[in-house]
């Protein structure tokens, strides 16, 4: 098994560095709060990807393609809430903390955009992995307010159901992993692995 990467800035400098490498890239720029000095554990690597010359659809294949070829990326999820505005991606890296998605974001001139919400496909399992780990960083992030409303959605998204109300929010998180689980392959058991670790890890802080 691969060795998992335990240092959140020098991924997000190598992925820099492997992205300046992609044909048709101007510019890798690094955003968010690690460039900001102020990441924490849960912080995503938020990128900008920009060229000139290629369209959005070209540029996404050729950064996937990259990164296909320098990490094991387990899925990757469109933020098609954002389009038609921003063009973001989502990659996660397997033996990576599932906080550490890369959030890409696209830019290209207007008149070389292609991508449209209505020509990705829609919600997926990978998807509701993603949305999985954002509510479990929110969980945490919120630890004096219980984000009751935002498991209850992502509960009836999934479980189509409402959440019993004996349910606590950290059993409704562990209900929606093992759905989500069950129509996953093994080569997520890894990544899944480290999901359940840190829902024990916030039970044990006490959120509820």
């Amino acid at each position: 098994m691969r060795a998992p990467i335990s240092d959140q800035k020098h991924l997000a400098q190598e992925v820099i560095r492997f992205l300046t490498d992609v044909k048709g890239a101007n510019s890798v720029a690094l955003r968010g709060s690690l460039s900001g000095g102020k990441a924490d554990r849960f912080s995503d690597i938020d990128l900008t990807v920009a060229s000139d010359s290629l369209s959005d659809l070209f540029l996404v294949e050729r950064v996937t393609e990259k990164l296909r070829a320098c990490y094991p990326i387990l899925f990757f999820d469109w933020a098609k809430s954002l389009l038609p505005t921003k063009r973001v991606i989502s990659f996660y890296i397997d033996y990576v903390s599932i906080f550490w998605n890369v959030d890409t974001d696209f830019a290209v001139p207007e008149n070389l955009r292609e991508i449209s919400r209505e020509r990705l496909s829609g919600d997926t399992i990978e998807h509701g992995l993603k949305l999985w780990c954002l509510t479990l960083k929110y969980i945490y992030y919120r630890r004096s307010v219980i984000p009751e409303k935002a498991v209850r959605r992502l509960y009836k998204r999934f479980l189509s159901d409402e959440l019993p109300p004996e349910n606590t929010i950290i059993s409704a998180m562990e209900d929606i992993l093992c759905h989500l689980a069950n129509h996953l392959s093994a080569r997520f058991d890894w990544f899944l692995t480290d999901c359940r670790n840190e829902l024990r890890a916030l039970q044990s802080v006490r959120v509820e």
